[in-house]
């Protein structure tokens, strides 16, 4: 169907994490034309993909809490070796 994208397409070619493309499509954000049998393929609005792929903006992810763990630990070592 032209004008639409898979959940995996939309995700490559815009690189946002499906995770977030699938809350968008729960939310109502970005349509979804068609669902095969069961809910198994979902046909995304291309349209709607690239305009929320423009207000996108990266998190920290997951890991945020020991990315920043790590920070402090780098930095209380570089304290200790100054001193």
């Amino acid at each position: 169907m032209a004008g639409t994208l898979t959940l995996r397409q939309a995700a490559t070619l815009y690189n946002i994490p499906r995770s977030t493309l699938s809350s968008w499509v729960s939310s109502g954000i970005i349509r979804r034309v068609e669902a095969g049998r069961n809910g198994q393929r979902s046909l995304l609005v291309e349209s709607d993909v690239i305009a929320a792929a423009k207000w996108y903006v990266p998190g920290p992810g997951r890991n945020r809490r020991a990315n920043i763990k790590a920070l402090v630990i780098n930095e209380a070592r570089r304290a200790v070796k100054a001193a």
